[in-house]
């Protein structure tokens, strides 16, 4: 058993300290990744169900033919597995957080959509420190949008375009508030899997015009929406967004 299990742990080390650290570096030259989330994308490469599927078909075959040691395949497939998804699961966030990657609860808003109050509300947001990005489809309203010191993209939000050019930092919270009921919808949906459901929330908006003039419910709206994005989650949380004068 001995014979088995300490070549393995060796090739499991080598795998995790020098293979995968080396694949990275080389493959992200050129790129504009940055030394710290270099590192981190050195230390994830969990192993999973291929791994093992693979290894099993191959191991039998192997053995079949009558190769040497093809048995070990599967011993060594399943040490590989365990050994990367708790070394790396258990490191991986204090990893993070160590390199100044990971925040503990970003606050910061995604809106779907970059009409008039939307902005204000992304303005508002942002003067009090957060951290806002708006995808809107007409250029009209991107364009007002990067006027106002706002980042904005162009573009559908789940646009694969859109998705990867997007930063993400400090983004902890989606708020839909297009005119189109389906597509806030989607991208409420979309978005639960990375901010949780009590954070991809969706309004309708009532197509205020582009450069509208601000009001004292936009205003309120922008207050209340402050308190509920920098508030601990609850089912409560965007429900006072919802009850404000925002729609009136």
């Amino acid at each position: 058993m001995l014979s088995v299990w300490a070549p393995s742990l060796g090739y499991l080390l080598l795998l995790l300290f020098i293979v995968r650290p080396a694949s990275v570096w080389v493959s992200c030259m050129g790129s504009k990744l940055t030394r710290e989330e270099r590192l981190f994308l050195s230390w994830m490469a969990p192993r999973g169900i291929v791994a093992a599927a693979v290894s099993s078909i191959f191991a039998s075959r192997l053995a079949a033919s009558g190769v040497e040691d093809a048995s070990r395949m599967v011993p060594i497939a399943f040490l590989v597995i365990m050994g990367t998804v708790v070394v790396y699961g258990l490191g991986a966030f204090p990893l993070a957080k160590k390199l100044g990657l990971a925040e503990p609860s970003p606050q910061g808003a995604l809106f779907v959509g970059a009409h008039g109050w939307a902005r204000k509300l992304a303005k508002a947001l942002q003067d009090q420190g957060l951290r806002v990005a708006l995808a809107d489809s007409r250029r009209v309203n991107v364009a007002a949008a990067k006027m106002e010191g706002l980042p904005a993209y162009f573009g559908g939000i789940l646009s694969q375009e859109v998705l990867d050019g997007v930063d993400m930092h400090g983004i902890g919270r989606l708020l839909a508030v297009t005119s189109n009921v389906e597509a806030n919808s989607l991208a409420a949906v979309h978005f639960t899997e990375a901010f949780g459901r009590k954070r991809s929330t969706s309004f309708r908006s009532r197509g205020r015009t582009v450069g509208a003039a601000s009001s004292p419910s936009t205003c309120k709206a922008a207050a209340c929406s402050r308190k509920a994005l920098t508030s601990t989650p609850s089912t409560s949380s965007f429900a006072k967004v919802r009850k404000s004068s925002l729609f009136a």
